[in-house]
């Protein structure tokens, strides 16, 4: 199953590349955002970035190579940020394109964003709940000291972790778009398809999962990054993570989707 899964992904990938472009747009904007903290010390950018960045944390941070240790904290807010919004809206509208090209059926062709709009407190209020179960698992995880004294270690279970919550909650924003049903009824969904599909679900998240390992590897090893390479090292790190979460969230999105389609439709 979790082959045929597989295949009819990256078929879809192939054959409908429109599929992908939310995932495009999300990671532009992250992007876009870590240039633009990047740029933070420097004019235009500092007008706005500058005083934020003087009140909470100090003068030191807006010069060179000091100010470059703050990116990866200021890019974690904005991709929160983007997460909450845009990122929520193209995971609605990714849902419905897959929908769509599993049927071929190309009749409204905006319906899907505009329905994405209409469920945003839904959809978003689902991206809140994997979040703070994810925040949550971090805090209990960093108050293990054997796994808190070894960064790398306390890297791959907090990152495992958050996986293990997606997995949980890998459905709710499936049965929304595609069920077009409330948020509640769409937590039921989840949760009795991902007990009759656990095995094919944890597979389906577990595997694109581990293309983040490498990444991981490169974060906990910054320091002697820097000093080999550059201190500017870290936006290209952050850039990096920066496509390989845009290639997870699309695998992770795009084959449930399927998985699900597959199952309702062979019942």
């Amino acid at each position: 199953m979790v082959i045929k899964v597989w295949k009819q992904t990256f078929s879809m990938f192939k054959e409908n590349p429109k599929v992908v472009v939310p995932f495009f747009i999300v990671g532009f904007m992250n992007a876009l955002a870590l240039f633009v903290i990047y740029l933070a010390p420097q004019r235009p950018v500092s007008i706005v970035l500058a005083p934020i960045i003087r009140a909470f944390w100090g003068e030191q941070y807006l010069h060179y190579p000091v100010n470059l240790s703050l990116v990866p904290k200021l890019y974690y807010f904005a991709n929160i940020l983007i997460d909450t919004t845009i990122g929520v809206l193209m995971t609605g509208l990714a849902i419905g394109l897959v929908k769509d090209a599993y049927f071929d059926d190309e009749s409204e062709k905006f319906s899907n964003f505009w329905f994405s709009i209409k469920k945003y407190l839904s959809l978003v209020t689902v991206w809140l709940i994997i979040f703070g179960f994810s925040l949550l698992f971090t805090k209990l995880m960093g108050s293990i000291g054997f796994i808190n004294s070894n960064p790398f270690l306390s890297a791959v279970v907090n990152y495992f972790g958050v996986i293990l919550v997606q997995l949980f909650f890998l459905y709710p924003m499936v049965a929304i778009v595609i069920d077009k049903i409330g948020i509640f009824r769409a937590l039921g969904v989840n949760f009795v398809f991902l007990f009759k599909n656990f095995i094919y679900s944890f597979l389906l998240v577990a595997i694109p999962a581990l293309l983040y390992i490498p990444v991981l590897v490169l974060q906990n090893n910054m320091q002697t990054l820097m000093k080999l390479f550059s201190p500017d090292v870290i936006v290209f790190v952050l850039g990096v993570g920066i496509f390989v979460i845009l290639l997870i969230n699309a695998l992770i999105t795009v084959a449930p989707v399927i998985l699900y389609l597959n199952k309702r439709k062979s019942n």
